[in-house]
């Protein structure tokens, strides 16, 4: 059964594999989402599709943060000290 947090599908392991048969299919399904919750669990992710976050930090006066939540490809908003940016 292909779970939402496999990181690759089937087809595609096969195809890289060059794999043609199907007598291990469910074999490598299982390892793949096996493998994907390893990697996820290790990168302390629940996933890594695209999704929405909202963070409040105190920067105690620093030049640079670290988001929580990464790779980040858009800041909808920013505010300092109530100030939005």
């Amino acid at each position: 059964m292909v779970s939402p947090y496999d990181l690759v599908d089937l087809t595609d392991l096969k195809a890289w594999l060059d794999v043609q048969s199907s007598n291990d299919d469910e074999l490598l399904s299982r390892l793949i989402t096996q493998i994907s919750r390893t990697i996820l669990t290790y990168l302390d992710r629940a996933s890594t599709l695209p999704t929405v976050h909202s963070e409040t930090r105190d920067g105690g006066n620093e030049t640079e943060l670290i988001l929580r939540q990464w790779p980040v490809t858009a800041i909808q908003s920013l505010a300092i000290d109530g100030v939005s940016i």
